[in-house]
């Protein structure tokens, strides 16, 4: 255009703006070559092309090849497919593989459901200690519960998958899932000496447990400390699915719902978690005459089971669920305003403020006193101060306006030029 400008005749102008369409025409016949490049790889044979997509994998690395799941639906489909094939996912020497096929810290949930349900379909699945666990879980559903319509299996694996994935962090999800399992757990004191973020992860996934106690030397049958939860995950399975007259069976045929599945979780959380109030209620009652029969053990087992019910419904944004909790006097216990750090927390994270709200308004305070210095405060007050400081983080950055009003009502330190950073921090 300023070479336009610059023309001295309008014979000189029109000439220009020949050579600049002409100009154009070639960006769009380059454009298009490019795209026919792109194209090129996909024309190819199916094997040609998985071949290149797996070379491409083990050469760029774990964390690049991902990106390519980003290009169309047939790179996403083989992507996956090259990844779950690397040796990251299926050694128990995996800490000796290249900087480029290292473990990450985290997958996405359909990319670790994805990797499961790889090695679901090997043919070495009954060697590996998670796929046994699921296996057995739902051979007792078709086996004692009659489940055996078309389809069904394969609905309740991808279920289980699922559950394993929101129990269990990526490393030990990737430890059950190796065919030598005796191995992993002799190799355990190698990743607790230079692993140490593995067993941190395990101990924010479960506050509370031993860190040193891993799944798998619960899920492999040839360990010592081996325990069969299979009609816990058969439990998992039908409550994920939302087949609650099937759960209720399983109820009352014994399962107890507050047994922890070393591969899914606890029954009573994933209950909370899909809304079934009425599953809820049946385990809680079980809980509660539980508790007049083994006095000394009662308080632990009602703290568990108020805290996975709490969370599973604080998380999907189940109300009716924790309105039940506060509205039924048997289920109203009374250290319920304290123990709601986690439950809040996992409700601003997964956008139910209104949820927050309420168990904010539920939630006992440690009164602070804002003249002491840090150094000086007792632990519980440094507990406090730090609730009120990470939600005033964590409502700052997902911009709950509610949720920060009321931190920051708390929180002693309010300060513009923090609340500035932790913005632009979110941003």
């Amino acid at each position: 255009m300023r070479a336009l400008r610059l023309a001295a005749s309008k014979e000189d102008a029109v000439f220009l703006r020949v050579i600049v369409a002409r100009h154009s025409n070639a960006q769009q016949r380059t454009v298009r070559h490019s795209n026919a490049l792109k194209m090129s790889l996909i024309s190819l044979p199916l094997e040609l092309f998985q071949a290149t997509i797996t070379e491409t994998v083990w050469l760029v690395g774990l964390r690049q090849a991902v990106n390519l799941r980003l290009v169309c639906k047939l790179f996403d489909t083989e992507a996956k497919r090259a990844i779950c094939a690397l040796p990251t996912f299926d050694t128990a020497y995996r800490h000796s593989l290249p900087d480029g096929l290292q473990l990450p810290q985290k997958m996405d949930l359909a990319m670790t459901t994805t990797l499961i349900l790889t090695k679901m379909n090997a043919k070495d699945a009954a060697k590996r200690p998670l796929c046994l666990a699921i296996t057995r879980a739902v051979d007792h559903l078709e086996d004692e519960f009659g489940q055996k319509k078309a389809g069904l299996r394969l609905e309740f694996i991808e279920a289980l998958a699922r559950a394993s994935v929101h129990a269990l962090p990526l490393c030990e999800i990737t430890d059950c899932l190796v065919t030598n399992p005796t191995v992993q757990i002799d190799n355990l004191w190698w990743s607790r000496e230079n692993e140490p973020w593995r067993f941190h992860t395990f101990r924010r996934k479960h506050p509370g447990v031993e860190p040193l106690r891993h799944p798998i030397e619960y899920l492999a049958p040839s360990s010592d400390k081996y325990a069969d939860t299979t009609r816990e995950g058969a439990l998992i399975a039908a409550l994920s699915t939302k087949r609650f007259q099937l759960a209720r069976r399983l109820l009352e045929s014994g399962v107890n719902g507050i047994t922890t599945s070393y591969a899914f979780g606890v029954p009573l959380k994933v209950a909370a978690l899909t809304g079934a109030q009425e599953i809820v209620r049946m385990i809680l009652d079980r809980v509660l005459g539980q508790r007049k029969e083994d006095d000394l053990e009662a308080p632990d087992i009602i703290e568990s089971a108020r805290q996975c019910v709490l969370q599973g419904a604080a998380a999907n944004g189940h109300v009716h669920i924790l309105r039940m909790i506060w509205e039924v006097p048997e289920y109203n216990w009374e250290s319920l305003g304290t123990g709601l750090t986690r439950s809040i927390k996992l409700a601003v994270e997964n956008g139910h403020e209104g949820i927050a709200s309420f168990l904010l308004q539920h939630r006992t305070p440690i009164p602070l006193r804002e003249s002491a210095q840090h150094d000086s405060r007792q632990a519980l007050e440094r507990r406090e101060l730090k609730f009120w400081r990470n939600l005033t983080t964590t409502a700052t950055r997902l911009d709950c306006e509610n949720i920060l009003r009321i931190a920051l009502e708390h929180f002693p330190y309010e300060n513009d030029e923090w609340i500035s950073h932790e913005l632009k921090k979110g941003a």
